[in-house]
């Protein structure tokens, strides 16, 4: 199985800072994944071009299964937040709010994937804060929230997303 996961920052990036979701689309391709972990998904909003982002990505990569967690409403209207697209069905799906109050909103969208011969794989995909402190209390939380939908000693759990971890402060 390969994993991937990339902050595709709306589909704004590159030097000249310009909204092209088919550069980051190229990005994707790139690394044949099987299953993607995206996080700063636009839905709707105008500085992407009212792109429903996960369905065109997922369109294009031939991706049949995503799971869509949007965290933070736009005051223009539309959405961002986390996907996971992936080739094997999606038996489920949740997205929990993470965040704390005052700062940005956060979220840790979990999948359970089926994959061929009957086991399942339990997913992830985070966005972290930007305070170390804020991670702290968010990895905490996921922790929890795993700890109560992933039986022990069950399929495997992956964890992964963007942490804002620049520092590798989480894993002292």
């Amino acid at each position: 199985m390969r994993v991937l996961t990339y902050n595709i920052h709306k589909g704004i990036g590159g030097l000249d800072r310009r909204y092209e979701i088919d550069r980051t689309i190229d990005i994707l391709s790139h690394f044949a994944a099987d299953v993607i972990l995206l996080q700063e998904v636009d839905h709707g909003a105008k500085r992407s071009r009212f792109h429903r982002q996960s369905e065109l990505i997922a369109r294009r990569l031939g991706f049949d299964h995503l799971a869509v967690g949007l965290n933070h409403r736009l005051l223009r209207g539309g959405a961002y937040g986390n996907v996971t697209l992936s080739r094997w069905p999606i038996e489920e799906s949740f997205n929990f709010d993470i965040s704390l109050p005052v700062k940005k909103k956060r979220g840790a969208l979990y999948t359970r994937l089926l994959l061929p011969g009957g086991r399942s794989v339990h997913v992830c995909n985070v966005h972290l804060g930007l305070a170390h402190f804020e991670r702290v209390i968010q990895v905490r939380r996921i922790l929890a929230l795993l700890e109560d939908l992933v039986a022990q000693g069950s399929d495997p759990t992956i964890i992964a997303g963007d942490s804002n971890d620049w520092r590798g402060k989480l894993c002292a």
